[in-house]
């Protein structure tokens, strides 16, 4: 609760006194449950959205800690599961081919025929220790080679299976071997993840995705290149547009990778999407990278969160969404907004070379420019701090502070050393030439030299003690 910034006009570390009285029952390990409007920072503290959060929590006896957890005021969960059943024994069917095309083998070779993959951050089926020497290059091929041991399974499966599983007996011989694999499968969530592949199933059906002439022009004309979903299970399922492309998806070490992110759930353009729902429905989220400008190949992000209601309660299942080429995407925008309504006379329009056209989200990121093609991703108040007051002051956008107390200001560090100075070469030529102009200085001033009229005097007058001293440099 340090940390939570309640959604107010107050200043920097403001004591907002709801905030103070949740702080107090979780110190005192009270039970209980509160509401708070708080702020959100997102993107690593370049956007913020504001919603209701629960605070729910209870002490734990006999420690002097408190179990709290906060969730989303209005999130609901819909939770939709297919049992898996085996091949052959229960009349089921195999669910590997909601995921991969049984007409299209998969290898190491042809991972482009995959358009699909899992979040590599959750736990689906792991192996703990196993007798095989067989290995798995991703989360995908593990997924799926659990799938087809359930369905082969001739007993009933089960999920968790962290039992020892050695044995000793191995006649004359001390080496120690499994006797089963010992593993551990998420059943919730893998059941989860094979409803939502049946759901997306007709995705990558070839149907779906059958353009005629006139729907393929409209496709390259505004540079769509591919179209996506991603589901809460951690499944992502995409079509390129053409499929050419997904020869290009390779690393530094040349293999392949899934155009779109892997941990979509987790991305800034699912949250945003999901975030945007509750504003307007019908709307999509358009994103770019942060500072994208000048670079070849950027793409701008178009998302749209899918809901399903549930007994008058709506939930987040999945976000949809298309990427477009940038480039061709602002030039067609470009293109449509500056194009005269018949019957009307436009003289200003963002063709016009007098005029400089910015297109925002809504955080004030630059998704289009006609200025600069470097300023794409910035944030506008960077580029003109000025018009950026205006819009703020006009009701446009609504400034709003967020702090994070947990950063740190590291100070510099000194690299120097109470070690003496290297006598060097130089050190000792350095010391010789300061010793030759302190004594020419002493003796200029104790003959006190003046020269006037070309006339060479020496003053008897006037005597000069002084202390000259030697400093180390």
């Amino acid at each position: 609760m340090e940390v939570e910034l309640v959604d107010s006009n107050g200043t920097f570390r403001n004591n907002d006194s709801q905030l103070l009285g949740v702080r107090e029952e979780i110190v005192m390990q009270y039970k209980s449950y509160h509401t708070l409007h708080v702020r959100i920072p997102q993107d690593d503290f370049r956007r913020v959205t504001s919603r209701r959060q629960q605070y729910e929590y209870n002490g734990i006896d006999g420690t002097p800690y408190t179990l709290g957890l906060t969730i989303p005021e209005k999130a609901n969960w819909f939770r939709g599961e297919i049992e898996i059943m085996r091949i052959g024994k229960d009349e089921g069917i195999n669910v590997s081919h909601y995921l991969d095309n049984p007409n299209q083998p998969i290898s190491g070779t042809n991972l482009k025929t995959r358009k699909w993959s899992i979040n590599p951050n959750w736990h689906y089926c792991d192996y703990i220790r196993t007798r095989s020497d067989e290995t798995f290059d991703n989360k995908e091929d593990l997924l799926v080679h659990f799938l087809n041991k359930i369905q082969a399974s001739s007993t009933n499966w089960r999920w968790k299976n962290t039992g020892v599983g050695i044995n000793k007996n191995i006649r004359h011989s001390n080496k120690r071997h499994l006797e089963e694999d010992i593993y551990e499968c998420d059943r919730e969530l893998v059941q989860s993840l094979i409803f939502d592949a049946n759901v997306t199933n007709i995705f990558t059906s070839s149907k779906l995705w059958k353009f005629d002439k006139n729907e393929s022009k409209i496709i390259e004309m505004y540079g769509a290149l591919m179209a996506f979903i991603a589901t809460r299970s951690g499944l992502t399922r995409w079509i390129e547009f053409p499929d050419d492309h997904q020869n290009h998806h390779r690393n530094g070490n040349n293999e392949y990778e899934p155009p779109v992110d892997a941990y979509a759930t987790e991305s800034l353009w699912y949250q945003r999407a999901v975030e945007r729902y509750e504003s307007d429905p019908n709307s999509f989220v358009y994103s770019v990278p942060i500072n994208a400008g000048g670079k070849s190949g950027t793409r701008v992000t178009a998302t749209r969160a899918v809901f399903v209601t549930k007994h008058g309660r709506k939930a987040p299942v999945a976000v949809v969404g298309i990427q477009f080429d940038h480039q061709t995407w602002s030039d067609r925008f470009l293109e449509i907004t500056g194009t005269c309504i018949e019957g009307r006379d436009c003289k200003k329009t963002c063709t016009n070379a007098e005029f400089d056209c910015y297109v925002l989200d809504d955080n004030g990121f630059i998704l289009i420019t006609t200025k600069k093609q470097e300023d794409t991703g910035k944030f506008f108040g960077e580029v003109d701090g000025m018009v950026m007051e205006m819009l703020v002051n006009s009701d446009v956008y609504k400034r709003v502070r967020v702090y994070d107390f947990q950063a740190s200001c590291p100070q510099p560090l000194s690299f120097t050393s109470p070690a003496n100075f290297l006598f060097t070469p130089f050190y000792h030529l350095k010391w010789f030439l300061s010793w030759i102009l302190t004594h020419l200085v002493y003796i200029a001033l104790n003959w006190n030299l003046v020269l006037a009229d070309g006339t060479t005097f020496i003053s008897k007058n006037l005597k000069i003690k002084f202390r000259y001293f030697f400093f180390w440099l």
